[in-house]
Formats: structure tokens, sequence, C-alpha cells
């Protein structure tokens, strides 16, 4: 819903666009996580990252896909905790732009 009101808002090109392109940018920011992914802290987007195992091809939802890819289901579920914090904070960031 937030991401939706963010694109309409963007595509009417009206409003507050310096205070819609700032929540743009944090929610981007928002989408990092601090510890980084298990085994690769240096990576820290819970959206999209190399792979583990791909080289540099990407793998979409990192932390979760590839702890099911190595069936632990320990960090699988805690990753996708990290992965609903971010979104959290993507879509606060999102709300602000109203």
């Amino acid at each position: 819903m937030a991401a939706q009101r963010a694109h309409d808002q963007e595509a009417a090109a009206s409003g507050d666009l310096v205070k819609l392109n700032n929540a743009l940018r944090g929610a981007e920011t928002a989408l990092l996580t601090d510890a980084g992914l298990p085994n690769r802290p240096w990576y820290k987007h819970t959206i999209y990252a190399p792979g583990e195992y791909t080289g540099y091809s990407a793998v979409v939802i990192p932390g979760v896909n590839e702890a099911i890819d190595a069936k632990n289901s320990a960090i699988a579920a805690q990753q996708l905790v990290v992965l609903a914090q971010a979104l959290d904070r993507a879509t606060q960031s999102l709300n602000s732009s109203r």
C-alpha cells in the first residue's frame, strides 16, 4: 500500500517531490541490515545480493533463500525476521512522504 501511494505520488509529479525523493532514498536504505547476510556480513541488502555460490549473479531475498537451499530452518526463520523488519522500516519511510 505504501509503495503504491509513493508510486502514485511520483507519477502525479505534484506535491513535495523533495520529500518524496527523501522517502524513496530512505526506503532503499531501510532495506539494509547492519549485521549483513549470513556468512557474508559485507553484503547488507535484504532484497538482493550476489549469491553465495553464484558468483555475481543476483539472488533475490538472499538471506532467506540461501538458508532454505542449505536446509537450515533456524537461519531461514531468523532471516525472515530480519526481512520483515527491513520491509517495515521501508514502509515507514514511504509513509513519511504523505
